[in-house]
């Protein structure tokens, strides 16, 4: 309504008329340069022309609910993207930037469930998480947000197992480096000992003499608590 300046039936007059100042200040003027500027950029290149989507006016976590539904389970990342950049008729990517993403995933995936060979024996690849893979390409920018994936990014970052994963092996570095300090410790620690004065240094355990009866008095005294006290 706005670049057309047709009122729509569902506008009353009154806010139409409320509207067209509003529109017309130099604060929103400028803030629908910039956007038009945003919306006319060509991330992919020059010459690749501005990026684009099929999702129409619903938005994202709407397409990734309805997908949900028809698949039975959460979409991947990758299949979400694909919904909202692919033409209706022919599924191909809309844009430039659609398209490389669409080569680079299909490429990464190829390579990843392909079995692993070694000495003439081959396993079977490991189960891939497609939406690790495309956050891995596509990134995340300071707002959490993924390109390609819009209101939906919620879903994929923060609770994905990226980050946990990350997590993870900030743990096991942190184990790691726990057990090398413990390591120092324990070899800087044999390093002193002959250093030290004799009455600073580990004492071993005194070995009891052959004719030492301490061990049989003290099975003695087991036998006889067993007992009640009673001599046999």
């Amino acid at each position: 309504m706005r670049r057309t300046k047709q009122k729509h039936i569902s506008v009353t007059q009154d806010i139409w008329d409320a509207w067209n100042p509003f529109w017309d200040s130099e604060k929103e003027r400028k803030m629908s340069e910039t956007a038009r500027a945003n919306r006319m950029s060509e991330p992919a290149g020059a010459g690749s022309g501005p990026v684009r989507h099929t999702g129409g006016s619903r938005y994202a976590l709407k397409h990734m609910d309805v997908i949900e539904m028809e698949l039975g389970r959460k979409p991947s990342a990758t299949e979400l993207y694909t919904r909202l950049h692919s033409t209706k008729a022919d599924k191909k990517p809309v844009d430039k930037r659609a398209q490389d993403m669409t080569v680079t995933i299909t490429e990464r995936l190829a390579a990843a469930t392909q079995p692993q060979t070694e000495e003439g024996s081959s396993s079977s690849p490991a189960a891939v998480d497609e939406t690790h893979m495309f956050l891995d390409i596509e990134g995340i920018n300071k707002k959490k947000c993924v390109y390609g994936l819009g209101s939906a990014s919620s879903r994929y970052v923060g609770t994905s197992s990226r980050v946990q994963r990350g997590s993870s092996s900030r743990s096991s570095q942190q184990e790691q480096q726990a057990t090398t300090m413990v390591q120092l410790i324990r070899e800087e620690i044999a390093r002193m000992i002959p250093n030290l004065l004799a009455k600073f240094r580990p004492q071993p355990h005194p070995t009891p003499p052959d004719d030492d009866d301490t061990i049989t008095l003290l099975k003695t005294t087991g036998e006889n608590r067993k007992n009640g006290g009673k001599r046999q």
